[in-house]
């Protein structure tokens, strides 16, 4: 895969893809700081694919199936590689007041990864 629209095409009922969310909290540091880790979420089958988004096929903790939805990510927040694609977001854990176009820290706040899915 070397583009978004490679990825889409590989987005089928039933394919499997393994998750890594990256921004899990692991505890604090010291000074009080939250330490945030990778956590693998697993492997899990596709069971709905549209244009703009996809959902997941999960099961709850009481066992019930459902689905979990993801948005489709632009290409700009995208990081696509051989097999995988990470889809950024952008960091607000230090961004105050308004969110949203307009203030400085949000307009120039850094990508940060939240996904990464690997296709398996």
């Amino acid at each position: 895969m070397k583009t978004l629209a490679d990825f889409k095409r590989k987005l089928v009922v039933g394919a499997k893809l393994d998750c890594t969310y990256h921004q899990a909290f692991g505890g604090r540091d010291e000074e009080g700081q939250p330490i945030w880790i990778d956590e693998n979420k697993g492997i899990r089958k596709l069971s709905t694919v549209q244009t703009n988004s996809f959902a997941f096929e999960t099961v709850k903790k009481n066992g019930e199936l459902s689905e979990s939805w993801c948005d489709m990510p632009s290409a700009k927040l995208s990081i696509i590689k051989e097999n995988s694609i990470t889809i950024l977001v952008k960091d607000l854990r230090n961004v105050f007041g308004m969110v949203g176009k307009g203030n400085p820290q949000y307009d120039n706040a850094p990508l940060i990864p939240i996904l990464t899915y690997f296709l398996t």
